[in-house]
């Protein structure tokens, strides 16, 4: 598959919007509690670096087995990052969904509602575009799929996770 230069111009336009919003997000961050990193205690660094194992081995699981699929019954999910994307967000995910589930996602001072919300919006995004490529598979947008089901994930893990602790309360 042959991607022309508008379709390369809109993927860096795209690094670029996401580097510039992250950065922003950042520095509002840095002037309102003084830090651009969140802090986590002892056990949730633990508790991230097994979810990072994890996640690790679910994307050399995932690439294996599509390497194996792909030599065997010649399936491809595209070229270049298209290929490379599923696996990624494989990892991602469960990286996402364990460090969520052991209460290590965020940060100390960090409350998920503001995330759900942003991850909702992202996940809508990405899966109008996603869709849109179901419905036209000769047009780009498998990876705006895979990061549409990647958000959905961590946003259904977020929501959940919630409503158990909202239940653990009362």
């Amino acid at each position: 598959m042959e991607h022309n230069k508008s379709y390369l111009y809109g993927i860096l336009a795209g690094v670029i919007t996401g580097v510039v919003i992250l950065a922003v997000f950042a520095l509002m961050r840095k002037r309102k509690s003084g830090k651009c990193r969140e802090e986590f205690d002892e056990r949730q660094e633990i508790a991230r670096g097994k979810a990072f194992q994890y996640g690790f081995i679910a994307f050399l699981i995932f690439q294996l087995g599509y390497g194996i699929a792909e030599e065997i019954f010649e399936v491809s999910m595209g070229s270049g990052l298209e290929s490379v994307l599923p696996g990624i967000c494989v990892g991602m995910g469960v990286f996402g969904t364990v460090s969520i589930w052991k209460e290590a996602y965020f940060g100390l001072s960090e409350k998920a509602g503001r995330f759900i919300i942003l991850f909702a919006v992202i996940t809508v995004g990405n899966m109008i575009c996603g869709i849109n490529w179901i419905l036209e598979p000769d047009r780009h947008g498998a990876g705006n799929l895979w990061l549409g089901v990647l958000f959905l994930v961590l946003l259904v893990s977020m929501g959940i996770r919630e409503l158990k602790n909202r239940r653990e309360e009362e």
